[in-house]
């Protein structure tokens, strides 16, 4: 909000000084962002006085003009205005001067004649929108005396912070209060009298509001009204407030607006069909063109303001350019209305329109300010627009706004809250300082009637508040509470969760964090089928853009949105996971929530050494990974190839389930090409899809210690030629069921498929190592026990030795 330093004074008596002011004003919560004084700018402007005007040489439309500026220093200015004279006093900005507009004044030729200066309009020294000539001083004005001093404007300009349950505050009467309760001083309202001579108002419009988005609607009617100029006391008031003056009509409604927190609209009662209003929602994608000359559309939830036959007025936000106060104006509609606080928000926002009346109504105005705001807008209109009051008005209600609230008090609450010893007389003194109506109830209680400004006020405590705030923050005793301190022992699954994060930060990925929105367009680029419980999305109410429509039930287009940002940053190599929760809709009222983690290789193993070369990651290192870091946990994963149909956004050829324990924890592979098409990747990527879920409660953390033997082991090497089908899984597995205690480890070294091996099958080459504990180990015992397994595997897993 902000207010001048003089407005203020013409509603309170202000009797400290304006550092004192603001300090003051922020101790009650007030914050004071700022102050500066307001014709500053203007300082560097001289008076100057023009002693002789030529034509000029090469242009019909300008003038020399000879200026004498100080100290009989004349300068030569060219000068286009048509009300300039010899002898006037005129304002002077010189070159290296900053204009209002921000630029600084250069020195410069006009068709060929330089020219040492320049004189200003009101327009130029933004004092008014008024250009038609250069502003004409008083003959007094002293020549070399800065514009400011002449025009004896100085202001302080004070810029307060408020938050957004203080819509009181944003008016100038709404401040003056609290400065009155700061001084002890009683506010002056503005006292209004109007006068109604002219026919009946139901007899010339009538208002018909047909949504409860509107409770209260209020109009009255001006005839013969002369749209001009605002004089110069109101111009100057609105620029002690920061805002433009425009004509003496929307000057006014600016003006009440400010003064008391109500907006107001006056519309052209001519333009107006059938000379009535109509409140009523928009049709969708209706087309509306508003004061600023743009054209909007609109949907059926904004409220709109109608006459008979069409929209004139986007409610509450801005007015429409087809009703617009205008020089041929006559006739005024004036409009005071409530409406509903959540949707002028809802609608300021969609249609990106933010403007002084939807920044007070969306943080509810005064309910009963509405008929008494119109009527002072009424007087001036009256006064300043030389108009005639048509007799009575309109009050049209939907609904009953709540009236005056009433809280009852106990001091021993305040007390006991805030730590101060707090009297009923002080109590009452600081609520009724704020024009709170106050009653004792007894010794210890009072109740109190809560005044329509103060919507923000709703239970005990707000009270207890505003006795904080007027009593004095400062005055509040520091205290420390008595805090039962207990051993608090970390979550089992938060450890895990810790432990998993530093696992995979050790093999050298980097975590990545997502928003728990994305776009709901993910579930197609997934390929995901219509019964798959990843589209059983929950919609955003309000979301803040399209991309971040619905909450995530899967972690992969964030990450994926990862990857392309990374490689946009010429980051081509990536080793990222992410961990996060997931939410499905269901009938309940709360979604179910899952917990999934996911992690990724694209691009290769970026060694950057001279003696090794760049290779590119491939679906063995994501598994490589799994396997390390499932091993970590000390649990052993089983995969199962994945179906062509089940594959979704995975190739199925290059892809598997993983299982633990017969449970299905999640998938590994490579991105289909075109998923990650979708996605705008252009590099290969794989994945590791597990649910954190069900994979936490699987982890044990048992640990399978063995001695270290003091014995060496011994490698035999075995190469069988199976179907190419098989999963070389199925070898490893029957290898480890056999359960022969000499066996200490089993790997595959090779995978062959081609020449001299049949069509149809694969060589496949596997190391064991035996070792002992209790003795050396001798080369014919394990030759035998090495053939004995072959002989098992040939005729168990049904695959033979290669040809010799």
């Amino acid at each position: 909000m902000k207010i001048s330093l003089s407005c203020l004074k013409d509603y309170i008596p202000v009797n400290i000084e304006t550092d004192e002011l603001v300090k003051s004003l922020t101790n009650v919560g007030l914050e004071v962002d700022s102050t500066r004084n307001i014709y500053e700018y203007l300082k560097p402007f001289k008076v100057a006085k023009i002693l002789k005007i030529e034509p000029h040489p090469d242009a019909d439309k300008l003038s020399l003009c000879d200026v004498k500026i100080e100290n009989d220093k004349i300068l030569k200015v060219v000068c286009g205005a048509s009300n300039i004279k010899e002898g006037m006093k005129v304002p002077i900005a010189l070159p290296g001067d900053t204009m209002p507009d921000g630029q600084k004044l250069k020195k410069s030729k006009i068709r060929g004649i330089k020219s040492e200066g320049m004189l200003l309009s009101a327009k130029e020294l933004a004092l008014s929108d008024d250009s038609s000539g250069i502003l004409v001083l008083n003959d007094e004005a002293e020549i070399g005396s800065s514009i400011n001093e002449t025009l004896n404007l100085s202001d302080t300009l004070i810029e307060i912070d408020l938050t957004p349950n203080r819509a009181d505050c944003l008016s100038i009467i709404g401040i003056a209060r609290e400065v009155g309760a700061l001084q002890d001083k009683k506010v002056e309202y503005p006292k209004i009298k109007i006068d109604e001579k002219e026919g009946e108002i139901d007899n010339l419009t009538s208002v018909e509001v047909l949504d409860e988005l509107c409770p209260r609607y209020c109009a009255k009617l001006i005839f013969d009204i002369t749209v001009k100029e605002s004089p110069e006391w109101l111009k100057k008031k609105l620029l002690s407030l920061d805002l433009k003056p425009i004509n003496n009509i929307v000057d006014i409604t600016n003006f009440v607006m400010m003064e008391m927190g109500q907006p107001l609209h006056a519309y052209d009662y001519d333009l107006l069909e059938e000379n009535r209003i109509v409140v009523k929602r928009a049709c969708d994608k209706e087309k509306f063109t508003t004061l600023d000359e743009k054209t909007r559309e609109l949907n059926d939830d904004m409220l709109m303001i109608c006459d008979g036959k069409k929209s004139i007025g986007i409610a509450g936000v801005m007015g429409g350019l087809n009703t617009e106060i205008n020089d041929k104006t006559k006739r005024v509609l004036l409009e005071s209305a409530y409406f509903n606080p959540a949707s002028i928000r809802k609608t300021s926002k969609k249609l990106s329109i933010h403007t002084e009346a939807s920044h007070r109504i969306e943080r509810e105005v005064d309910p009963e300010i509405t008929l008494k705001a119109l009527y002072r807008a009424t007087e001036m209109i009256e006064k300043l627009g030389e108009g005639k009051t048509i007799t009575g008005h309109i009050d049209s209600r939907t609904k009953t706004i709540k009236g005056n609230k009433e809280i009852v008090l106990n001091i021993d609450y305040i007390t006991k809250i805030l730590g101060l010893s707090v009297t009923l007389n002080e109590v009452k003194k600081h609520l009724e300082s704020i024009e709170f109506k106050v009653e004792k109830i007894s010794d210890n209680q009072i109740k109190v009637t809560i005044p329509s400004f103060r919507t923000d006020i709703v239970k005990p405590i707000d009270l207890v508040e505003e006795v904080a705030r007027l009593s004095g923050y400062d005055k509040i005793p520091t205290s420390f509470p008595t805090i039962t301190l207990n051993a608090i022992y970390s979550e089992k699954n938060l450890y895990l969760k810790n432990q998993i994060k530093n696992i995979l930060i050790g093999y050298g990925f980097t975590e990545t964090i997502n928003y728990s929105f994305i776009n709901k367009d993910f579930q197609d680029k997934l390929n995901l089928p219509d019964d798959d419980e990843r589209r059983n999305i929950i919609e955003i109410a309000n979301p803040l853009k399209e991309e971040q429509s619905v909450m995530r039930t899967s972690l992969l287009p964030g990450i994926f949105y990862s990857i392309k940002n990374n490689i946009s940053n010429s980051r081509n190599n990536l080793k990222l996971f992410e961990t996060g929760k997931v939410f499905f809709k269901t009938n309940e009222e709360m979604p179910k929530e899952k917990e999934y983690l996911v992690f990724l290789l694209t691009g290769s193993q970026n060694n950057n050494v001279w003696y090794d070369k760049n290779r590119e990651f491939d679906f063995y290192d994501i598994k490589g990974a799994l396997d390390s870091f499932l091993k970590a946990l000390f649990i052993k994963p089983e995969f199962k190839k994945v179906k062509s149909e089940e594959s979704y956004y995975l190739r199925h050829t290059h892809s598997a389930f993983i299982f633990v324990n017969d449970k299905l924890i999640g998938k590994i592979g490579e991105v289909k090409s075109e998923t990650l098409k979708k996605f705008e990747i252009k590099q290969k990527t794989y994945i590791a899809e597990i649910d954190l879920s069900t994979l936490l409660t699987l982890i044990t953390f048992k640990r399978q210690d063995s001695p270290i033997s003091k014995y060496p082991s011994i490698a035999r090497d075995i190469t069988l030629i199976s179907d190419k089908k098989m999963p070389v899984n199925d070898i490893l597995k029957y290898i480890e069921s056999l359960n022969e205690n000499l066996i200490e480890d089993v790997a595959i070294i090779d995978v062959y498929e081609g020449k001299p091996i049949p069509e149809g099958k694969k060589s496949i080459s596997i190391r064991i190592i035996y070792r002992s504990y209790e003795k050396s180990l001798k080369d014919k015992a394990i030759n035998k026990l090495h053939t004995h397994l072959t002989t098992k595997l040939i005729k168990e897993i049904k695959v033979d030795l290669p040809p010799e």
